[in-house]
C-alpha cells in the first residue's frame, strides 16, 4: 500500500503541476477543431490525461463482505430495474470515474473530488457504446471526462459535451442517491459494492485531499468565488432544470425525520427528500400519468419513504410498491450534491430553498 508519506508527496506535486501549468501548455490530442462551448480560458490542466485512472473492470460483493467502510463512509447508489449497486466515494476519490454494466445498461459513474459532485450517465453516445476516462482538465475546479470512442471532452456537471466531434451533445444521466454506509445497510441491504480489487494498490481508507472539504479558503486551481450567501465548501443538494438550478441547504430540514418538499421549479413539479440524520436527499418528478402527486413523508420505513395524496406508496427510488412489478415509477431529475462554490460558478442565478 501507499504510505501516507508518499500520498502527501503526490498530492503537493499535482498541486505544483496545477499552478504551474497556464493556457499555452494545455494539450488536447486527438480531438477535431478547436471549438469550445466553455470559454477555453477557463479550463486548466491538472494531472494529465488518465493520470488519474478510470475503473473499467468493476468487482462488487455483497455488504457483508465488505470491511474497509466506516459508518460515515459516503457510497453513490445507483438502481436500474431490479440491480442496485454502490459506489464509495473512498474509491471514486482516488479514480473519479467507473465504468460499468447494471441490468444491461452501460453507465457510467462519475465523482469529482473538487467539487464534490457525483453523476451517472449512459455510455451510449449517438448509438455507440464507448467508455469513459479522466481528461485531467478542470472547468471551475470541474471533472473533464472524454470518451475513447470519439476522444470528446465532457463535463462532469453539466454532462455534455464541451469540445471535440461531438460538441453539444448530451448524455443521458440515470439517478444517483448519496448516503453513508451505515444507511445503505439498513435502507438496502441488498445492493452489490464496489470492492477494492480495482487493480491498482491505492490506500483507499484515505482521503487524498487533506483537509480540502473543509477548507473554505483551500483550491486547488484559482477560483473567483464571490457569491458569500453559503460557505464555499458548504455541501448543499441541487436540481438542474431547463439549465437553471436551485439549492437545498441541509441546514433547511429538520435533522431527526424525513422532510418532504412539494414544489415547481422553473414550470416542472417536483418532490424532494430529505433526512439529514440518515444522510440521503433526492429528488423527482412529480408528475407522472398526466398529473401531479402530492407527497406526505412515511416515518421510520426503510422499505417506504411517502405517500401521496391518492393512498400510494413510493420507495427511496421513485418506485410505486403498489402497483405491480414496480413499473410505476417517478421520472428521474437531474440532481446531485456538490461544494456551493461549484453551483455558483455553473449556475450564476441559482436560488436557494428558504422555508
Amino acid at each position: 500500500m501507499v504510505n501516507k508519506m508518499k500520498i502527501q508527496i503526490i498530492f503537493f506535486l499535482l498541486l505544483l503541476l496545477i499552478a504551474c501549468t497556464t493556457d499555452d501548455q494545455i494539450q488536447f490530442s486527438g480531438t477535431v477543431g478547436d471549438a469550445w462551448s466553455i470559454p477555453k480560458e477557463e479550463v486548466i490542466s491538472g494531472a494529465g490525461k488518465d493520470a488519474i485512472a478510470a475503473i473499467d473492470t468493476p468487482v462488487f460483493s455483497e455488504a457483508d463482505q465488505i470491511a474497509y467502510l466506516q459508518d460515515d463512509d459516503r457510497v453513490l447508489v445507483v438502481k436500474i430495474g431490479q440491480m442496485t449497486r454502490a459506489y464509495p466515494l473512498n474509491i471514486l476519490n482516488w479514480h473519479e470515474i467507473v465504468n460499468d454494466e447494471i441490468a444491461e445498461k452501460s453507465i457510467t459513474i462519475s465523482y469529482c473530488p473538487l467539487t464534490g459532485t457525483g453523476i451517472s450517465w449512459d455510455r451510449q453516445v449517438d448509438g455507440t457504446k464507448t467508455t469513459f476516462g479522466v481528461s485531467g482538465l478542470l472547468h471551475h475546479s470541474n471533472l473533464i471526462a472524454f470518451d475513447r470512442d470519439s476522444d470528446s471532452y465532457w463535463s462532469q456537471i453539466r454532462t455534455d459535451c464541451v469540445h471535440g466531434t461531438l460538441i453539444g451533445r448530451r448524455l443521458r444521466h440515470y439517478s444517483m442517491i448519496e448516503m453513508p454506509w451505515s444507511s445503505l445497510q439498513h435502507m438496502i441491504p441488498d445492493a452489490e459494492i464496489l470492492t477494492e480489487e480495482t487493480g491498482f494498490d491505492l490506500p483507499y481508507s484515505s482521503y487524498p485531499y487533506y483537509d480540502y472539504r473543509t477548507n473554505h479558503d483551500l483550491f486547488l486551481v484559482p477560483v473567483e468565488f464571490d457569491d458569500n450567501r453559503l460557505p464555499a465548501k458548504e455541501k448543499v443538494f441541487g436540481i438542474i432544470v431547463q439549465n437553471e438550478a436551485k439549492v437545498y441547504p441541509f441546514t433547511a430540514f429538520k435533522p431527526d425525520r424525513l422532510n418532504i418538499i412539494n414544489e415547481v421549479f422553473r414550470g416542472q413539479p417536483i418532490v424532494i427528500l430529505c433526512h439529514p440524520d440518515l444522510g440521503f436527499t433526492t429528488a423527482y418528478k412529480s408528475n407522472i400519468d398526466g398529473q401531479v402527486l402530492n407527497f406526505s413523508p412515511v416515518q421510520n420505513d426503510e422499505n417506504i419513504v411517502m405517500i401521496d395524496h391518492q393512498g400510494h406508496t413510493w420507495n427511496i427510488f421513485g418506485e410505486d410498491t403498489d402497483s405491480q412489478d414496480l413499473i410505476r415509477n417517478l421520472s428521474s431529475l437531474k440532481s446531485m450534491s456538490g461544494f456551493w462554490f461549484a453551483w455558483t460558478k455553473f449556475f450564476p442565478r441559482v436560488e436557494i430553498y428558504q422555508e
